[in-house]
């Protein structure tokens, strides 16, 4: 339940304009890249079955600077974000 005008409103009376809007999961990986800094993100961060690379793939199409290091073992990576934004 949601507080509007000083009515209490329930999702099925709200209007499309009003509902709060829900960040997508590319936006979370995001924001969680710049939040741990040089640390970095792999998939072992998120929930069992969470696919990360297609949300960096996203990511780097839209022209963030996104490093990857491959592990040891060569099927994890951890992803890093660059200070530096691609020009395209």
């Amino acid at each position: 339940m949601l507080k509007i005008n000083g009515k209490i409103v329930t999702d099925r009376n709200l209007e499309k304009s009003q509902k709060p809007k829900r960040k997508t999961k590319t936006q979370e990986v995001l924001e969680k890249l710049i939040r741990v800094g040089d640390r970095g993100v792999s998939v072992l961060d998120y929930p069992h079955g969470f696919r990360l690379a297609p949300h960096i793939d996203l990511l780097r199409k839209a022209g963030h600077g996104i490093e990857t290091e491959n592990n040891f073992y060569g099927k994890l990576c951890r992803y890093t974000l660059t200070n530096e934004r691609l020009p395209f």
